[in-house]
Protein backbone atom coordinates (compact mmCIF):
# COMPACT_ATOMS: atom_id res chain seq x y z
CA UNK A 1 0.00 0.00 0.00
CA UNK A 2 1.13 3.82 -0.56
CA UNK A 3 2.31 5.31 2.24
CA UNK A 4 -0.34 8.14 2.61
CA UNK A 5 -2.63 5.54 3.27
CA UNK A 6 -0.69 4.79 6.79
CA UNK A 7 -0.27 8.04 7.39
CA UNK A 8 -4.19 8.91 6.79
CA UNK A 9 -4.71 5.84 9.14
CA UNK A 10 -2.60 7.73 11.82
CA UNK A 11 -3.93 10.92 11.24
CA UNK A 12 -7.62 9.08 11.97
CA UNK A 13 -6.51 7.83 15.45
CA UNK A 14 -4.87 11.07 16.61
CA UNK A 15 -7.79 13.16 15.52
CA UNK A 16 -10.41 10.49 16.96
CA UNK A 17 -8.81 11.20 20.18
CA UNK A 18 -8.40 14.59 19.92
CA UNK A 19 -12.17 15.26 19.11
CA UNK A 20 -13.33 12.78 21.98
CA UNK A 21 -11.78 15.23 24.24
CA UNK A 22 -12.80 17.94 22.43
CA UNK A 23 -16.09 17.98 24.81
CA UNK A 24 -13.83 17.93 27.95
CA UNK A 25 -14.35 21.51 28.90
CA UNK A 26 -17.30 21.57 28.04
CA UNK A 27 -18.43 18.63 30.61
CA UNK A 28 -16.10 19.69 33.06
CA UNK A 29 -17.17 23.64 32.94
CA UNK A 30 -13.46 24.85 31.63
CA UNK A 31 -12.50 28.11 30.00
CA UNK A 32 -12.31 26.41 26.09
CA UNK A 33 -10.81 29.91 24.89
CA UNK A 34 -7.99 28.64 26.92
CA UNK A 35 -7.92 25.16 25.61
CA UNK A 36 -8.57 26.60 22.18
CA UNK A 37 -5.29 28.70 22.70
CA UNK A 38 -3.07 26.16 23.85
CA UNK A 39 -4.55 23.52 21.13
CA UNK A 40 -2.67 25.44 18.54
CA UNK A 41 0.07 26.98 20.36
CA UNK A 42 1.58 23.81 21.27
CA UNK A 43 1.81 22.49 17.57
CA UNK A 44 3.22 25.82 16.63
CA UNK A 45 5.67 25.56 19.31
CA UNK A 46 6.38 21.87 18.25
CA UNK A 47 6.97 22.68 14.59
CA UNK A 48 9.48 25.39 15.28
CA UNK A 49 11.40 22.80 17.26
CA UNK A 50 11.29 20.12 14.16
CA UNK A 51 11.01 22.37 11.11
CA UNK A 52 12.89 25.03 11.90
CA UNK A 53 15.03 24.98 9.11
CA UNK A 54 12.46 25.54 6.88
CA UNK A 55 10.96 28.69 8.43
CA UNK A 56 12.90 30.70 5.50
CA UNK A 57 10.94 28.71 2.97
CA UNK A 58 8.08 31.09 2.71
CA UNK A 59 6.25 33.00 0.18
CA UNK A 60 3.78 35.52 -0.02
CA UNK A 61 1.35 32.79 -1.49
CA UNK A 62 2.45 30.20 1.23
CA UNK A 63 1.56 33.09 3.56
CA UNK A 64 -1.84 33.07 2.25
CA UNK A 65 -2.57 29.91 2.07
CA UNK A 66 -1.53 29.13 5.77
CA UNK A 67 -3.65 32.30 7.18
CA UNK A 68 -6.61 31.05 4.99
CA UNK A 69 -6.32 28.00 6.31
CA UNK A 70 -5.58 28.94 10.00
CA UNK A 71 -8.90 31.13 9.75
CA UNK A 72 -11.47 28.57 8.54
CA UNK A 73 -9.24 26.29 11.13
CA UNK A 74 -10.06 28.38 14.00
CA UNK A 75 -13.35 28.84 13.63
CA UNK A 76 -13.99 25.33 13.51
CA UNK A 77 -12.00 24.65 16.38
CA UNK A 78 -13.72 26.90 18.56
CA UNK A 79 -17.28 26.47 17.52
CA UNK A 80 -16.70 22.63 18.38
CA UNK A 81 -16.34 23.70 22.13
CA UNK A 82 -19.46 25.82 21.88
CA UNK A 83 -21.43 22.91 19.67
CA UNK A 84 -20.74 20.53 22.65
CA UNK A 85 -21.94 22.42 24.96
CA UNK A 86 -25.47 21.93 23.53
CA UNK A 87 -25.03 18.62 21.91
CA UNK A 88 -23.27 15.13 22.65
CA UNK A 89 -20.25 13.26 21.18
CA UNK A 90 -22.49 10.41 19.48
CA UNK A 91 -25.08 13.07 17.40
CA UNK A 92 -22.43 16.06 16.40
CA UNK A 93 -19.49 13.62 15.30
CA UNK A 94 -20.90 11.18 12.61
CA UNK A 95 -23.72 13.95 11.53
CA UNK A 96 -21.09 16.39 10.65
CA UNK A 97 -18.69 13.14 9.45
CA UNK A 98 -20.94 12.59 7.10
CA UNK A 99 -21.67 15.76 5.90
CA UNK A 100 -18.14 16.71 5.30
CA UNK A 101 -17.54 13.64 3.56
CA UNK A 102 -20.13 14.24 0.93
CA UNK A 103 -18.80 17.70 0.38
CA UNK A 104 -15.04 16.38 0.16
CA UNK A 105 -16.31 13.72 -2.37
CA UNK A 106 -17.12 16.59 -4.29
CA UNK A 107 -14.76 19.01 -4.06
CA UNK A 108 -12.73 16.07 -5.41
CA UNK A 109 -14.54 15.09 -8.26
CA UNK A 110 -15.08 19.22 -9.19
CA UNK A 111 -11.58 20.31 -8.61
CA UNK A 112 -8.89 17.36 -8.28
CA UNK A 113 -9.84 15.11 -10.41
CA UNK A 114 -11.31 12.16 -8.59
CA UNK A 115 -13.00 9.38 -9.82
CA UNK A 116 -16.12 7.87 -8.59
CA UNK A 117 -17.02 3.81 -8.46
CA UNK A 118 -20.35 2.46 -8.81
CA UNK A 119 -19.58 1.02 -4.70
CA UNK A 120 -19.23 5.45 -3.77
CA UNK A 121 -22.06 6.30 -5.37
CA UNK A 122 -23.83 4.07 -3.65
CA UNK A 123 -22.08 5.26 -0.30
CA UNK A 124 -22.86 8.95 -1.09
CA UNK A 125 -26.47 8.19 -1.91
CA UNK A 126 -26.48 6.44 1.75
CA UNK A 127 -24.75 9.36 2.94
CA UNK A 128 -27.32 11.97 2.25
CA UNK A 129 -29.97 9.30 3.26
CA UNK A 130 -28.37 9.73 6.58
CA UNK A 131 -28.11 13.31 6.85
CA UNK A 132 -31.43 14.00 6.03
CA UNK A 133 -32.49 11.17 8.49
CA UNK A 134 -30.47 12.98 11.25
CA UNK A 135 -32.16 16.74 10.21
CA UNK A 136 -35.77 15.53 10.29
CA UNK A 137 -34.51 14.40 13.72
CA UNK A 138 -35.92 10.81 12.67
CA UNK A 139 -33.25 9.19 15.50
CA UNK A 140 -34.40 10.96 18.78
CA UNK A 141 -31.97 13.27 18.70
CA UNK A 142 -33.34 17.38 20.38
CA UNK A 143 -31.19 20.48 19.11
CA UNK A 144 -31.72 23.85 19.25
CA UNK A 145 -31.68 25.53 15.99
CA UNK A 146 -28.47 27.37 17.36
CA UNK A 147 -26.64 23.78 17.08
CA UNK A 148 -27.92 23.40 13.33
CA UNK A 149 -26.72 27.24 12.46
CA UNK A 150 -22.80 26.05 14.14
CA UNK A 151 -22.95 23.02 12.83
CA UNK A 152 -23.45 24.58 9.41
CA UNK A 153 -20.65 27.13 9.89
CA UNK A 154 -18.65 24.26 11.46
CA UNK A 155 -19.06 22.08 7.97
CA UNK A 156 -18.15 25.14 6.07
CA UNK A 157 -15.47 25.83 7.59
CA UNK A 158 -14.19 22.19 7.94
CA UNK A 159 -14.21 22.15 4.16
CA UNK A 160 -12.44 25.61 3.18
CA UNK A 161 -9.47 24.80 5.62
CA UNK A 162 -8.90 21.15 4.23
CA UNK A 163 -9.13 22.46 0.88
CA UNK A 164 -6.16 25.42 1.80
CA UNK A 165 -4.42 22.32 3.19
CA UNK A 166 -4.23 20.22 0.15
CA UNK A 167 -2.35 23.51 -1.50
CA UNK A 168 -0.42 23.94 1.15
CA UNK A 169 1.28 20.62 1.41
CA UNK A 170 1.32 19.84 -2.22
CA UNK A 171 2.87 23.28 -3.43
CA UNK A 172 5.11 24.22 -0.96
CA UNK A 173 7.61 23.03 1.74
CA UNK A 174 5.39 20.85 3.84
CA UNK A 175 7.92 22.15 7.43
CA UNK A 176 7.46 25.81 6.83
CA UNK A 177 3.33 25.38 5.76
CA UNK A 178 2.93 23.62 9.04
CA UNK A 179 4.89 26.32 11.06
CA UNK A 180 2.89 29.11 9.57
CA UNK A 181 -0.45 27.39 9.44
CA UNK A 182 -0.42 27.20 13.27
CA UNK A 183 1.14 30.66 13.75
CA UNK A 184 -1.68 32.17 12.17
CA UNK A 185 -3.90 30.02 14.14
CA UNK A 186 -2.25 30.95 17.57
CA UNK A 187 -2.82 34.67 16.18
CA UNK A 188 -6.45 34.09 15.82
CA UNK A 189 -7.33 32.29 18.75
CA UNK A 190 -4.99 34.79 20.95
CA UNK A 191 -6.81 37.36 19.71
CA UNK A 192 -10.47 35.78 20.44
CA UNK A 193 -9.68 34.71 23.57
CA UNK A 194 -8.20 38.64 24.07
CA UNK A 195 -11.53 39.61 22.91
CA UNK A 196 -13.28 37.38 25.38
CA UNK A 197 -11.18 38.35 28.17
CA UNK A 198 -10.96 42.04 27.56
CA UNK A 199 -12.23 43.69 30.92
CA UNK A 200 -10.29 40.99 32.63
CA UNK A 201 -6.19 41.58 31.68
CA UNK A 202 -5.02 41.54 35.05
CA UNK A 203 -6.16 37.36 35.05
CA UNK A 204 -5.12 36.45 31.88
CA UNK A 205 -2.27 34.89 33.10
CA UNK A 206 -4.28 32.80 35.61
CA UNK A 207 -6.95 31.73 32.96
CA UNK A 208 -3.87 30.84 30.88
CA UNK A 209 -2.60 28.45 33.00
CA UNK A 210 -6.21 27.50 34.92
CA UNK A 211 -9.02 25.17 33.64
CA UNK A 212 -8.64 24.33 30.09
CA UNK A 213 -4.68 24.48 29.81
CA UNK A 214 -4.36 20.80 30.13
CA UNK A 215 -6.79 19.63 27.73
CA UNK A 216 -5.63 22.26 24.99
CA UNK A 217 -2.07 21.17 25.87
CA UNK A 218 -3.37 17.37 25.00
CA UNK A 219 -4.93 18.33 22.03
CA UNK A 220 -2.47 20.26 20.39
CA UNK A 221 0.14 17.28 20.98
CA UNK A 222 -2.50 15.43 18.87
CA UNK A 223 -3.19 17.90 16.29
CA UNK A 224 0.74 18.47 15.43
CA UNK A 225 1.58 14.79 15.20
CA UNK A 226 -2.24 13.84 13.22
CA UNK A 227 -1.85 17.23 11.40
CA UNK A 228 1.51 16.19 10.24
CA UNK A 229 0.45 12.92 9.06
CA UNK A 230 -2.63 14.61 7.36
CA UNK A 231 -0.21 17.26 6.04
CA UNK A 232 1.90 14.51 4.24
CA UNK A 233 -0.80 11.71 3.36
CA UNK A 234 -2.90 14.98 1.75
CA UNK A 235 0.61 15.43 -0.28
CA UNK A 236 1.05 12.40 -1.61
CA UNK A 237 -2.52 11.35 -1.90
CA UNK A 238 -5.56 11.66 -3.62
CA UNK A 239 -7.81 13.98 -1.45
CA UNK A 240 -11.41 12.63 -1.24
CA UNK A 241 -9.52 9.30 -0.20
CA UNK A 242 -7.29 10.67 2.70
CA UNK A 243 -10.31 12.92 3.60
CA UNK A 244 -12.42 9.78 3.44
CA UNK A 245 -10.10 7.65 5.68
CA UNK A 246 -9.92 10.49 8.16
CA UNK A 247 -13.61 10.36 8.60
CA UNK A 248 -13.28 7.27 10.27
CA UNK A 249 -11.88 9.37 13.19
CA UNK A 250 -15.83 8.74 14.29
CA UNK A 251 -15.18 5.52 15.49
CA UNK A 252 -12.36 6.54 18.00
CA UNK A 253 -14.61 9.26 18.90
CA UNK A 254 -17.92 7.59 20.08
CA UNK A 255 -16.03 4.75 21.56
CA UNK A 256 -14.43 7.24 24.09
CA UNK A 257 -17.42 9.52 24.50
CA UNK A 258 -19.13 6.47 25.89
CA UNK A 259 -16.03 5.72 28.01
CA UNK A 260 -15.32 9.32 28.73
CA UNK A 261 -18.70 10.22 28.97
CA UNK A 262 -21.54 7.65 29.78
CA UNK A 263 -22.96 9.04 26.97
CA UNK A 264 -26.68 7.08 25.99
CA UNK A 265 -26.53 5.04 22.86
CA UNK A 266 -30.04 4.32 21.89
CA UNK A 267 -30.55 1.53 18.93
CA UNK A 268 -31.30 4.52 16.45
CA UNK A 269 -28.55 6.24 17.22
CA UNK A 270 -26.12 3.18 17.11
CA UNK A 271 -28.07 2.28 14.00
CA UNK A 272 -27.20 5.15 12.13
CA UNK A 273 -23.42 5.23 13.45
CA UNK A 274 -23.23 2.18 11.75
CA UNK A 275 -24.73 3.69 8.75
CA UNK A 276 -22.57 6.38 8.79
CA UNK A 277 -19.81 3.90 9.35
CA UNK A 278 -21.02 1.50 5.47
CA UNK A 279 -21.55 5.07 3.56
CA UNK A 280 -18.03 5.97 4.47
CA UNK A 281 -16.53 2.74 3.63
CA UNK A 282 -18.54 2.32 0.45
CA UNK A 283 -16.98 5.43 -1.08
CA UNK A 284 -13.70 4.40 -0.58
CA UNK A 285 -13.78 1.31 -1.96
CA UNK A 286 -12.04 1.48 -5.03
Amino acid sequence: MDSWYFYSIFATICFGIASAVHKIPAARGQNFFVASVWSVVVPFVLSLIFFWKSIFHASGALLLISAGWALFFSISRYLYFEIFRHADLNFVTPFTATIQLILTTIVGLLFFQDKISFHQGIGIVLAIAITLAFIKKKAGFSYSPLVARFILVVTVSSIAYKIFQKMGSTGYDLGAFIIYQFAFASLFLILLFIIAHRNEVGLWRGHLSGSGAKVGVFMGIMSFTGGYAYNYALSVGPFSLVNGINSLYILVTIALGYFLYKEELTLKKILLILLAIVAIILIRLD
